[in-house]
């Protein structure tokens, strides 16, 4: 059972008995249990009891549950070691590139009047290293902390720390922290790589320039999109070339790459913006490639460049502020129709591809067929489009019509048909409301 005290007391109950051989088999019993624990005790003390167990410099014998935290206080506070800085503990580095190898030196004085002792400790990772030109400073001495580190990231920036621990009470962890900026080595020419318009069901070109300013080569490995739909479309080609005056202020690189993509149908129809990752290898001052310090493996740097253009369907329209694009067609929102407005609203519908001078165009499926008409204009050939003057004229009847999307399906439909299979029909939402006619 527990005690007021919270130790365990421990009892040994003898049956009680009034027989006289019985009592006295108790008593030897007891005796001999005594005896025995004497024994072990005893043994025990003279192996293991007279050894002191020791926290630091603090003497177990001397801790308990009550004091630990007054004792450790004193402890720390019994040291009369003080660091002084004579650099600041965080240092703004400025530029480097991937790979590269920096250095940095802090120093620190001891102004107490005990020895102050250092001893380096934890760092952000193996390639953050940190040196101490002494172990131990006088009162009154002065040394040197070098922090030394190697770049290792794919972002825009790097951070570094190292620590050094102290017996000062007061500046236990000394954290030195290493900031700047990563410049990349490599640029895209142009800048933004722009592949236009394109009609779906139709292959298109990405291709531009990538030069390297490092000042060893760099070992390409590979080339992708971001977009792993596109990616699955793409076929990249990479060829290396030696840069030369006809590339203007790029001519100092030391490496040239040309890539050309093609990717085949099977986008959506709509705006594409993705980005070409280019992927590489940095070689280090002894030519290796950089690595990983856990895996010991080539880190793979990358540099990327945004890709936009548009995939127009073969059939498409002219969006303006009543005609937007939506997935699979366009909304043609004429909104309230009162007694003032015109019923009328024109638009244009664009066919384009290879199948544009082979294809017809007419007006499908109208619903309301009561409440919507539409015509198509004579098309007018553009280059590389044709457009189709589409004119809609929304006719009152008995009743008020409200087809303005409140409710799912709640509006019109026009379809534009194809007579050339290769080219699919393109469904407009027509989104109206209007009084009953007069």
């Amino acid at each position: 059972m527990a005690g007021r005290n919270g130790k365990f007391l421990h009892f040994v109950f003898i049956p009680y008995s009034t027989n006289p051989t019985v009592k006295h088999f108790g008593l030897f019993a007891i005796l001999v249990g005594a005896i025995g624990l004497s024994a072990a005790w005893a043994f025990n003390y003279s192996k293991h009891g007279h050894r002191d167990a020791y926290l630091d410099r603090l003497n177990m014998r001397d801790v308990s549950a009550d004091n630990v935290l007054e004792l450790v206080k004193a402890d720390q506070l019994s040291s009369d070691a003080r660091v002084e800085m004579l650099t600041e503990e965080k240092h703004e580095f400025g530029v480097m590139s991937p790979g590269e190898k920096g250095e940095k030196a802090f120093r620190i004085k001891n102004v107490g009047t005990d020895v102050l002792t250092l001893k380096t400790g934890a760092s952000t990772c193996k390639c953050t290293i940190g040196s101490l030109e002494s172990n131990s400073l006088k009162p009154g001495e002065e040394t040197e902390i070098l922090i030394s580190w190697t770049v290792k990231t794919d972002k825009n920036t790097f951070s570094q720390q190292a620590q050094v621990i102290t017996n000062d009470p007061r500046h236990v962890v000394l954290n030195f922290q290493i900031s700047g900026e990563v410049v990349r080595d490599i640029q895209f020419a142009p800048r933004d790589w722009l592949f236009g318009e394109v009609a779906a069901g139709e292959s298109f070109e990405v291709e531009g320039k990538v030069f390297s300013f490092y000042n060893q080569d760099i070992d390409f490995v590979k080339a992708r999109f971001v977009s792993e739909q596109i990616n699955e479309l793409a076929d990249i080609q990479v060829t290396p070339f030696q840069p030369s005056e006809k590339d203007g202020e790029l001519a100092k690189a030391t490496q040239g790459f040309d890539i050309k993509a093609v990717v085949q149908p099977g986008l959506r129809q709509g705006a594409v913006s993705t980005r070409l990752l280019f992927q590489f290898h940095v070689p280090d001052d002894d030519g290796n490639p950089v690595s990983d310090d856990e895996t010991d493996e080539p880190l793979l740097f990358g540099a990327d460049v945004k890709v936009t253009g548009f995939i127009a369907g073969q059939l498409s329209m002219v969006e303006s502020n009543k005609i937007k694009s939506v997935d699979g067609g366009y909304i043609f929102n004429l909104g309230k129709i009162t007694g003032d407005d015109s019923r009328k609203a024109r638009g244009f519908i664009k066919l384009k591809g290879s199948e544009k001078d082979s294809t017809k165009l007419t007006i499908g499926e109208v619903s309301p067929a009561e409440a919507i008409e539409a015509t198509l204009g004579k098309p007018i050939n553009q280059g590389k489009t044709v457009l189709y003057p589409l004119q809609l004229e929304i006719i009152p009847g008995d009743k008020p019509i409200d087809l303005t999307g409140k409710a799912e399906g709640d509006y019109g439909k026009l379809w534009i048909e194809s007579d050339n299979p290769k080219v699919p029909k393109m469904l407009i939402v027509v989104k109206f409301a209007i009084d009953a006619k007069p």
